[in-house]
């Protein structure tokens, strides 16, 4: 398997109009764009950091209302 190869898929995802406007967004980031991004010699802890700053302004601009539980468990159960 050669790099890039899943996160390819999210042009299937740009393609479908419907499911970009059902998401109230413009356009969805090509992958090569993300492809980039992750090649940019970011390390685990980088990319921990930025993934949480990301999620906290998205939580931010969501007019949904979140509830943190620190004491929750999660369980798979099929």
């Amino acid at each position: 398997m050669k790099n890039g190869d899943r996160i390819e898929d999210i042009e299937v995802l740009r393609a479908d109009k419907g499911f970009v406007d059902s998401l109230g967004w413009k356009q969805i980031t090509g992958a090569d764009a993300y492809i980039n991004f992750i090649n940019n010699k970011r390390n685990n802890g980088k990319n921990r950091i930025l993934n949480e700053m990301i999620v906290i302004k998205a939580m931010r601009e969501s007019e949904e209302e979140f509830t943190y539980d620190n004491d929750a468990t999660y369980s798979d159960i099929a």
